[in-house]
């Protein structure tokens, strides 16, 4: 199979257009349709972003690859169930991180920071990388984590100063920073990383 049915394959494969496709690796229609008719070769820089898009090895692009026909390696059982309970972890644990902002006195769960921080770590192992779906979404992923970030240290903050009356040190302001970003985070992996 040719470089150019093998693009094309994998773009039906993945149900794109030639301009959705051009929008994601940042080239033009007109690209993604010289490529597939082999008027011109992606450079390394381009088949290295299509690798991460359609989630093959770059040897896949060769032509003596030993099987043109099933190019997007799948995941195994395990790593649907990993990649989906850690999911669902994150949404647990951002539902209980929103009820740690107005939690006083003995109900506070430290423990939800590092379970979050924790959970991040195999959510991101697991969760097959796409840098282009975060550059699609790059400005309403700043806006999303810095309203969370300022909404959750604004809450925190008027808990300790106000209803607890307690002394802003800082360990509870380190505290505070750890907690708004990981609640930022949960939020981004809640609305944009979910894909399956």
């Amino acid at each position: 199979m040719d470089l150019g049915t093998k693009l094309i394959t994998l773009r039906k494969q993945h149900q794109l257009t030639q301009s959705q496709l051009a929008d994601q690796i940042h080239v033009s229609r007109k690209t993604i349709s010289n490529w597939e008719n082999q008027r011109s070769t992606p450079d390394l820089d381009s088949l290295n972003l299509l690798c991460e898009l359609y989630q093959v090895p770059l040897d896949y692009f060769a032509a003596n690859h030993p099987n043109p026909t099933q190019p997007v390696v799948k995941s195994n059982r395990w790593h649907r169930w990993g990649l989906a309970g850690s999911y669902g972890a994150n949404l647990l644990l951002v539902a209980l991180s929103i009820y740690n902002l107005f939690a006083v006195g003995p109900s506070h769960l430290y423990f939800v920071t590092p379970m979050m921080v924790f959970n991040f770590c195999i959510f991101f192992v697991l969760h097959p990388h796409n840098g282009s779906q975060l550059k699609q979404n790059h400005f309403a992923i700043v806006t999303i984590s810095l309203v969370v970030f300022t909404f959750s240290m604004l809450a925190e903050l008027g808990i300790i100063l106000e209803v607890q009356q307690m002394n802003l040190t800082l360990g509870n302001c380190f505290g505070l920073l750890i907690h708004g970003v990981t609640l930022a985070v949960g939020f981004i992996i809640m609305l944009f990383l979910w894909k399956n």
